[in-house]
C-alpha cells in the first residue's frame, strides 16, 4: 500500500428497490477484475442509506491508471496509515 499515490471517490445511485445483494455481488466482482489488472491498489466500496447510493473509494499508484467518469474525484494521497492489524485485510 505503500506506493499509494492517488485516491478516488466516486457516487453512484442506487435504484429503489434494487436488489442489494446483487449490487453487492457486482460490485465484489468489479473489485476483483480491477485489482486483477493490477491497476488499482485496493478497493473498497459502500453503501450509504440515507441517500440511497454507493461509494467506491480506490488507491492507484499512478495518474494515468485512474478511471475516468462523471461521479469520480481524484484526490492526491499525502499520508496512508496502516494499523498493526494490516495484515488481516480481506480479499475478494
Amino acid at each position: 500500500m505503500t506506493e499509494a499515490q492517488f485516491a478516488t471517490r466516486e457516487i453512484l445511485p442506487i435504484e429503489p428497490y434494487a436488489p442489494l445483494d446483487e449490487i453487492r455481488r457486482r460490485e465484489c466482482d468489479e473489485a476483483i477484475a480491477v485489482l486483477g489488472h493490477g491497476s488499482a491498489l485496493a478497493s473498497v466500496t459502500g453503501f450509504e442509506p440515507t441517500t440511497w447510493t454507493r461509494v467506491r473509494f480506490r488507491l492507484w499508484s499512478a495518474a494515468s491508471e485512474i478511471e475516468q467518469g462523471p461521479n469520480i474525484r481524484a484526490y492526491r494521497v499525502g499520508h496512508l496509515s496502516m494499523g498493526d492489524g494490516a495484515e488481516g485485510i480481506r480479499r475478494w
